[in-house]
């Protein structure tokens, strides 16, 4: 794995560096597109050029799915992992507008089957900020990849169990699994699914119909395969994200 994230790093910081010149040296940013796609290693990417909030240019490079040579496009779909977290969080903050989340809150408030964790109060505020005290992943999770998570308070299952590390407030630890269970906090006052509480609250709003939490039994034709390397080989990944909805586990072009 750091052998792609390395070389995409790299890629990053050559459109940084070169975004605001490539119209100026006539750089075809097409063709600078293929090139970081070629450097990264990575089957297949797309971009776009966004100026004063107007998208001026988009473009594609590299294979949507490998074994048929599908090419990437502009509508391609690709898994937008952790900045699915922007949207939860928009999605709390919108059902704290209309009074129904109070940031401040116990989440055992909304989210009753969370452990007391020795009479910790956790809020929706410290969750949005990586400050609950909840962890991330880690061997200690209880994940059973055979098992069915309907909702988000099921799969408190997986992590609930784990203690905290510090209290509340007083730390900062990457979480997903905090945004997981503000999720759990969504669905209970919405009285509906996670994935229909975005697209009924925020996805369908904005307009964004290239964007939807990803259904792992029934991808669309135009998303990206999924990819893993395991000791130097590519391998067809197949993993389901429905445990963390909320932290991940959306798709968008």
């Amino acid at each position: 794995m750091v052998g792609v994230i390395k070389p995409l790093l790299l890629a990053a910081a050559t459109i940084s560096a070169h975004a605001g010149i490539a119209c100026a040296q006539q750089t075809p940013p097409q063709h600078l597109l293929e090139s970081i796609q070629e450097i990264s290693g990575v089957p297949g990417m797309s971009a776009a050029v966004l100026v004063n909030g107007e998208i001026v240019w988009t473009g594609a490079a590299g294979s949507a799915d490998i074994g048929s040579g599908r090419n990437v496009t502009d509508e391609t779909k690709f898994r937008i992992a952790s900045v699915s977290k922007l949207f939860t969080a928009a999605l709390v903050l919108k059902l704290s507008e209309d009074g129904l989340l109070d940031l401040d809150a116990d989440i055992r408030d909304y989210v009753p089957a969370w452990p007391t964790h020795g009479g910790a109060t956790i809020t929706l505020r410290q969750l949005a900020a990586h400050i609950s005290g909840i962890g991330h992943y880690s061997s200690a999770d209880l994940y059973d990849p055979s098992q069915s998570y309907p909702t988000l308070t099921d799969s408190i299952a997986i992590y609930g169990h784990k203690p905290l590390l510090f209290s509340p407030g007083e730390n900062y630890r990457y979480s997903s699994y905090g945004y997981a269970l503000m999720g759990a906090a969504v669905e209970a006052v919405s009285g509906q699914s996670f994935e229909n509480a975005m697209n009924e609250m925020i996805l369908g709003p904005m307009d964004l119909d290239n964007t939807a939490l990803e259904d792992a039994s029934a991808v669309p034709p135009n998303a990206t395969t999924l990819y893993s390397i395991d000791s130097g080989q590519v391998e067809i990944s197949r993993n389901s994200q429905n445990h963390v909805r909320g932290a991940t586990g959306m798709l968008s072009t």
